[in-house]
């Protein structure tokens, strides 16, 4: 740090502590150049009574080298207490005092705002009985403020009975967009003494002793300290008072942009339970230090520092909390839940069938014997039968005809799940429709060609609409329609007995394109978006795919032609994600992008 911060700590001195800080009737001779700009910042300076008879005044000193008129502005408890205007040939100078709105209140600052460059400076009096003592400060450009993350460092502290004072404190810029914060550290011979926080509005000066500060500073010498900005826009300083004289001794700081990180601290970040089955209510439980505020996924931002929330979760997810500092710096943790998916049905394949009396049906599990229970909950083919062998099972019909459900029970490590198998048993010889299939089983016109295919069993010869004269009992045959049109097969037995089975081939004219709502989103992370498309005859034959995932986010299914994009972490990632739409006359895409920033201007 330069002159300009020594001679700011021993102004400062004057103001607060009440005696002369300089023994000297006159400021002494400046060595580096004051600066030149359309705004300079000064202070602190001082007007009216303080102790043992003292009187403060300051006078403020504007020159220019071409004529300058403009405004200075006087900050006394945080605001500005009056507004002075001046008007400046070349290579003059504009007097102002101290004006009569600061007397009484203390510490206060000033800008000067002009129309071309200009250098100010203040100096400001302690007239006591024993003499007049002095200082000078020169003004200062917004750009030597410090700001979060920068640090200062000085050597030469002391704060003594018979020696020196030192007092430390903090120059708040009336621009400052929050309130200033400093932490001073006290160090001797390299170990640190202890620390405490300044803190100022902006627009005010606050100071302290050194040894009421960090009270281990008391009675001790050749102390260095470090000034290190938490918040606000301002300028650290420091100075020695001697006891016996009242002379002034600067304690010069050398300054670090950037020096450390102001991003808060996490805590506690917790999900309890950690593992479970789905659905899982998870207490999410956090704790910051310095944090403004708090995102978490799933549940947004907006957050408080500190607190508890519960959220549903069906898949394993991992919890993203971002504790945001009023500097704009983040920490992050993530905790990770796992959820066990609920038990799955013991589905067989195939599910359903018929079959004759006597017939034999054979198929395969998705577990082996040992984990499935079984038994029938509708037996009306008289001694029918059902086993399972690893995980294929046997079913056998009885001697009469009805419907038989066998019922099929799994117990996993989230309960226990049930599906049915079901069969159809009929009198050997009755006709039987196996299969009716269409290929592709929806066309696309004016003039779709299809191939229907058919199985039977028991069964002579088939009929089917559209087509004049009999087919075999298997077999397959093609037709060219124009819109949707349902078959009717009918099967013959050779006993003349009929059984008949539609099937309906939808025909579509055209590719309909997905209209997506919104298609193109920035929000903010973990927040979550209602998606929707129109403009397609079947919504139900929607799918999407994922093309780019950069911020962790997923698609969830809200309903025909509707879908929540709930967007993940990470400000300047972005999804993009096709939006397929498919019928008989093949597919077709529209796409979505959504962008995550840190804010929503």
């Amino acid at each position: 740090m330069n002159k300009t911060v020594q001679l700011l700590g021993m102004a400062l001195a004057l103001v607060v502590s009440g005696s002369s800080a300089m023994g000297a009737t006159a400021p002494s001779p400046r060595t580096e150049a004051a600066a030149q700009a359309t705004e300079l910042w000064g202070g602190p300076g001082a007007r009216g009574a303080g102790v043992a008879g003292s009187r403060f005044d300051t006078t403020l000193y504007v020159s220019a080298v071409t004529p300058a008129s403009g405004t200075v502005e006087f900050f006394a408890r945080g605001a500005i207490a009056t507004t002075r205007g001046f008007s400046i040939p070349a290579r003059g100078v504009a007097v102002i005092q101290a004006p009569s709105e600061v007397d009484g209140a203390g510490a206060f600052l000033f800008r000067v705002r002009s129309d071309s460059a200009v250098t100010a400076w203040s100096e400001t009096y302690n007239e006591t009985p024993s003499g007049r003592f002095g200082v000078s400060v020169t003004a200062i450009t917004s750009g030597d403020f410090l700001r979060a993350g920068d640090e200062a460092s000085a050597g030469g502290a002391e704060m003594t009975t018979s020696g020196y004072r030192t007092n430390v404190g903090v120059l708040c810029s009336g621009a400052s967009a929050q309130g200033c914060s400093v932490e001073f550290t006290a160090y001797l011979n390299g170990n640190a003494l202890g620390s405490g926080t300044i803190d100022a509005v902006p627009g005010s000066a606050v100071q302290a002793a050194l040894g009421s500060l960090i009270a281990s500073t008391n009675d001790k010498s050749g102390m260095a300290l470090r000034a290190r900005f938490l918040s606000g826009s301002g300028m650290p300083y420091a100075f020695r008072n001697r006891q016996d004289t009242s002379d002034g001794t600067e304690v010069p700081f050398a300054v670090t942009r950037g020096a450390f990180s102001t991003a808060p601290v996490v805590s506690t970040f917790s999900a309890t339970p950690s593992s479970g089955c789905s659905p899982l209510n998870v207490t999410l439980t956090w704790a910051t230090q310095g944090a403004q505020t708090v995102s978490i996924t799933g549940l947004g931002g907006g957050l408080p520092a500190n607190g508890t929330a519960t959220l549903t979760l069906n898949t394993t997810s991992d919890l993203t909390l971002i504790a945001t500092a009023s500097t704009g710096a983040s920490t992050t943790e993530t905790r990770r839940v796992n959820i066990t998916p609920a038990t799955a049905p013991p589905i067989p394949q195939p599910q359903s069938t018929s079959t004759t009396i006597g017939g034999i049906v054979d198929g395969v599990l998705p577990y082996n014997a040992s984990s499935i229970s079984y038994s029938f909950v509708q037996q009306e083919s008289t001694g029918s039968t059902f086993t399972i062998s690893n995980n294929q099972f046997f079913y056998r019909a009885g001697t009469t005809s009805g419907t038989d459900i066998v019922r099929l029970t799994v117990n996993g490590n989230c309960g226990s799940a049930t599906s049915d198998f079901t069969v159809v048993v009929v009198p050997a010889g009755s006709p039987r429709i196996v299969s009716f299939t269409a290929d592709p089983p929806v066309g696309c016109g004016p003039n779709a060609n299809i191939v229907l295919s058919w199985a039977t069993e028991d069964v002579r010869s088939v009929l089917i609409s559209g087509f004049d004269g009999q087919l075999p009992a298997n077999g397959s045959y093609g037709f060219t329609i124009s819109s949707t049109t349902i078959f009717k097969l009918t099967a013959i037995a050779a006993n003349g007995a009929r059984i008949t089975k539609d099937l309906t081939v939808h025909v579509d004219t055209g590719l309909p394109v997905p209209l997506i709502s919104p298609n193109n989103l920035v929000v903010l992370p973990a927040t979550r978006h209602l998606i929707t498309i129109t403009g397609v005859p079947d919504p139900d034959r929607l799918t999407f795919a994922y093309v780019q995932n950069q911020t962790g986010s997923y698609f969830e299914y809200a309903g025909p032609g509707q879908y929540y994009w709930n967007a993940g972490g990470g400000a300047g990632n972005t999804d993009i994600i096709r939006i397929y739409y498919s019928n008989g006359c093949g597919f077709i895409y529209s796409t979505f992008q959504g962008s995550i920033v840190q804010s929503i201007p």
